[in-house]
């Protein structure tokens, strides 16, 4: 909306900033470096805290160095992939998904979810999960209050 030309306003949300370091000052540059939690726009981050103290701010460039389990330490650039380097780096089935919570789906509730129908699970749960059958990614799913599971995104 903002790149139509129109007015628009975020509706505020809760967030948490675990640290802020100033990493450098280079008037009128200041870097900064932030752990925060996921929802977090760091662009309205830098508006606010520019706003509060009176001078303005924008993020004229942001780099996420870590998101979940993934740290930019363990990327490979580009043009430096090759066979060797590529095999080792990859992450396939679970350990792909980054900390977000797993099941293993049953034939009967692999078969439901292939077909997008709700189900229930031996251990319910609230929230997202990765369904896999035979360590081979189903769907994305979604715990209900009710004990039900819904399929949120299929594979």
């Amino acid at each position: 909306m903002a790149r139509g030309n129109e007015e628009f306003e975020m509706a505020p949300r809760p967030v948490e900033i675990f640290d802020l370091r100033v990493i450098k000052i280079t008037l009128p540059e200041v870097h900064v470096r932030v752990h925060c939690s996921k929802g977090t726009y760091i662009r309205a981050l830098a508006r606010d805290l520019g706003m509060k103290l009176g001078v303005g701010a924008l993020a004229s460039s942001i780099k996420r160095i870590k998101s979940g389990e993934f740290c930019l330490t363990d990327a490979i650039a580009f043009d430096s992939l090759d066979a060797e380097n590529l095999k080792p780096a990859l992450r396939i089935g679970k350990d792909a998904v980054g900390g977000i919570t797993t099941i293993d789906l049953d034939k009967e509730n692999m078969i439901h979810a292939q077909h997008g129908r709700t189900f229930a699970v031996a251990e319910p749960f609230l929230g997202h999960a990765f369904g896999f059958y035979r360590d081979e990614p189903i769907a994305l799913l979604e715990g209900q209050p009710n004990g039900i599971i819904r399929v949120a995104r299929g594979f």
